[in-house]
């Protein structure tokens, strides 16, 4: 007969061996769960090359020039007086008697209808004519068509046209460096036309009056009128100081 104590042995082993059984399960989780802690690795790293390097020294710059020294004053140059000459005493003239003037039996002087007739200076001939420029014809150009206007403002007036009414067509010379005699008349260069030029000239402005021209300029002023001034090089404004 089996003993009562006897079936307990078998359930002990196995409680003993299941409990050894999860003890061993358990430590190797342990070991699993475990994290694994690599040593550190020690790397040496490469060696950096330093070298020190002074740096230059800055330029120095140049010294300065000397500035040479300024030179005395010259001393001014003493004044010499001029020498005094002795003055002579003036010479004494006797006054002596002068020789009256031979008497000389006088001399007749031409009329000037005269003198015109053998040579009249106001009278231009045709060959001067033909040289001459004619007024109004755009000489002088521009603004300063002086011998245009001058021509316009003799045509109007009739104090010059009455002075030359009794001209018969001729060309008569009124200024040539000096105003021009004609016969009889008081005055040179025909009273009316000498003052209608210079009044006209005189009001021009100073551009026009100092414009160059050269020979002679020709005014036709209508009825067969015709006067001439002008000479080899002159200027308007030399017939305001003319002498007449």
């Amino acid at each position: 007969m089996i003993t009562p104590a006897e079936p307990r042995k078998p359930v002990r082993r196995r409680a003993i061996a299941i409990g050894g059984s999860l003890v061993a399960h358990l430590a190797m989780l342990m070991v699993l769960l475990t994290p694994r802690t690599a040593p550190p690795i020690h790397i040496d790293p490469d060696p950096i090359l330093v070298q020190i390097v002074t740096p230059p020294k800055p330029p120095v710059p140049p010294a300065p020039e000397p500035k040479p020294d300024p030179e005395p004053p010259k001393a001014a140059p003493a004044k010499t007086e001029p020498k005094k000459t002795p003055k002579t005493p003036p010479k004494r003239e006797i006054a002596r008697e002068t020789p009256a003037p031979p008497k000389t039996a006088p001399v007749r002087v031409a009329r000037a209808s005269k003198v015109a007739a053998a040579g009249d200076p106001s009278e231009v001939g045709e060959a001067e004519l033909g040289t001459a420029s004619v007024a109004g014809s755009g000489s002088g150009g521009g603004s300063c068509d002086m011998a245009g206007w001058l021509q316009k403002a003799l045509a109007k007036d009739p104090k010059v046209r009455e002075a030359l009414a009794g001209a018969n067509g001729k060309a008569i010379r009124v200024w040539n460096g000096q105003w021009v005699r004609h016969g009889d008349q008081d005055g040179a260069g025909l009273a009316a036309v000498r003052e209608a030029l210079t009044w006209e000239i005189a009001f021009a402005p100073k551009a026009c009056r100092a414009q160059p021209v050269r020979g002679l300029v020709l005014f036709t002023l209508g009825d067969g009128a015709r006067i001439v001034v002008g000479q080899a090089e002159w200027r308007w404004g030399d017939l305001l100081f003319a002498r007449s």
